[in-house]
C-alpha cells in the first residue's frame, strides 16, 4: 500500500526515511524541499518485525525528465561522488565544440564527425549543442519502491583475462639467448622450414610435419611463454524475481504502479522538441534490515534496469472478482546492471 508521509529533513538533508541511504558515503544527495514522499510497498507490512528484510529502490530521473519537471522529485539533487560523470564544465566545452562556436575553426577541425552531417552542418550542430548543454542533473523521484526480500541476497563478481604467447618476445631477450646457449640450438632447423620463403614448395601440412618431426626428434619445442593477461574487470548484473500474490484489489492495485513505475523509468523520454532521447533513469538499490540499510552483505553501485519481464498469472490468468479485471497472481523478473565496474579499493571503502 502506497504510504504518504512528510519529508522531514535528516542527513544530507533527505527525508527521515532515507536518512540510512543517504548516509552512504558514494554519493552526495542536496537539500530536498518539503515535498511529501511516497513509499511503494509490498508485502504491506515489509519493514515490520515480522518482515525485516527487504528491497529498498530510490530512482534517480534526470532534470529534463517530465516527472521531474512536474515537481515528482523530493526536489534535491544527486551528484555521484566518484569521478565517472561530466563535470559541467566540459558539458558546455563539448557542447561549445560541437556547435562550432569557435572563431576560425571548422566543425571538422574540433571533433571529426566524419559524413554525419552533410549540408547545413554547423547550424545543426548548433542546434544540436543548444540542446544537449543543459544540466543532465539526477534529482531523486519522490517514490521509492520498498519489496520485501523472496530470495537471499547474491552477488557475482567476474574479470577478463585474455590468454597470450609471449614467446615472440622473450625468446629474442636474454632467456632466449641462455636456452640456446643450453643445447637448444638444434632447434634453429624449425626457422629454416618456412614455406613461405622464395623459392621454397613445402605446403604449409609439409612444413607442420617436418616441424612436428624435429620437435619429436628433440624432445622439445620452443617455450611459448603462455601468460594471463588482465583486460577488464565485468559489470556486476543482479536478478531479481517476484511472485506477487496481493490480498485486495487495493494490494493488486499497488502492484500494478510498482510495475508501471519500473517500465518507464527503465525507458528514455522523448524530449519537448522531439530533438533527442533523454536517457532513462537510474536505480539506487539497497538491502534493508527493518529500518537501515544492512552493512553486512554486499552493497551496490548505482545501476540501470537492462530487462523487465512481466506475466500476468501463473498457470492460469486469475482475476479479482468484481474488479473490473485486476491481476490476482503476477510474477515480475528485473535485470540490473551496475553502470561503474568495481575494484578493489571501492569494496574496501564501501563494501560492494
Amino acid at each position: 500500500m502506497a504510504n504518504q508521509t512528510p519529508a522531514a529533513p535528516g542527513p544530507n538533508g533527505v527525508s527521515s526515511q532515507d536518512a540510512s541511504v543517504a548516509s552512504q558515503p558514494r554519493y552526495q544527495e542536496g537539500a530536498s524541499t518539503s515535498r511529501s514522499t511516497e513509499q511503494l510497498r509490498y508485502p504491506e507490512g515489509v519493514g515490520t518485525p515480522e518482515q525485516p528484510h527487504w528491497l529498498k529502490i530510490l530512482i534517480r530521473v534526470r532534470e529534463q525528465n517530465s516527472q521531474a519537471r512536474a515537481g515528482g522529485t523530493t526536489g534535491g539533487t544527486y551528484t555521484e561522488t566518484s569521478a565517472r560523470r561530466l563535470d559541467a564544465g566540459d558539458t558546455g566545452t563539448n557542447a561549445a565544440l560541437i556547435g562550432g562556436s569557435t572563431k576560425g575553426d571548422t566543425l571538422t577541425e574540433k571533433i571529426p564527425l566524419g559524413n554525419l552531417i552533410v549540408s547545413g552542418g554547423r547550424a545543426a550542430a548548433g542546434f544540436a549543442a543548444a540542446q544537449i548543454s543543459g544540466s543532465n542533473q539526477l534529482m531523486t523521484l519522490s517514490k521509492s519502491i520498498c519489496l520485501g526480500l523472496q530470495e537471499p541476497p547474491r552477488a557475482e563478481y567476474a574479470t577478463t583475462w585474455e590468454e597470450q604467447a609471449l614467446g615472440a618476445v622473450l625468446s629474442g631477450g636474454k632467456i632466449g639467448a641462455v636456452n640456446l646457449a643450453k643445447g637448444m640450438a638444434g632447434e634453429a632447423m624449425l626457422d629454416k622450414i618456412n614455406p613461405s620463403k622464395k623459392g621454397e614448395t613445402l605446403t604449409q601440412a609439409d612444413a607442420a610435419g617436418q616441424r612436428a618431426a624435429i620437435t619429436k626428434g628433440l624432445g622439445k619445442i620452443k617455450n611459448p611463454y603462455r601468460e594471463q593477461i588482465f583486460k577488464q574487470v565485468e559489470f556486476r548484473t543482479f536478478n531479481f524475481e517476484y511472485t506477487f500474490l496481493p490480498g485486495s484489489i487495493a494490494e493488486a492495485q499497488n502492484v500494478l504502479q510498482i510495475i508501471k513505475i519500473l517500465r518507464q523509468n527503465m525507458l528514455p523520454e522523448v524530449a519537448e522538441n522531439a530533438f533527442y532521447l533523454i536517457y532513462p533513469s537510474e536505480f539506487s538499490l539497497y538491502y534493508m534490515y527493518q529500518g537501515s540499510v544492512n552493512t553486512h552483505v554486499h552493497q551496490f553501485s548505482d545501476c540501470v534496469l537492462i530487462n523487465m519481464s512481466v506475466k500476468y498469472g501463473g498457470q492460469d490468468f486469475v482475476t479479482f472478482k468484481n474488479s473490473g479485471g485486476v491481476p490476482a497472481d503476477i510474477v515480475m523478473n528485473l535485470t540490473f546492471r551496475e553502470i561503474v565496474p568495481i575494484t578493489g579499493d571501492r569494496v574496501a571503502k564501501e563494501n560492494l
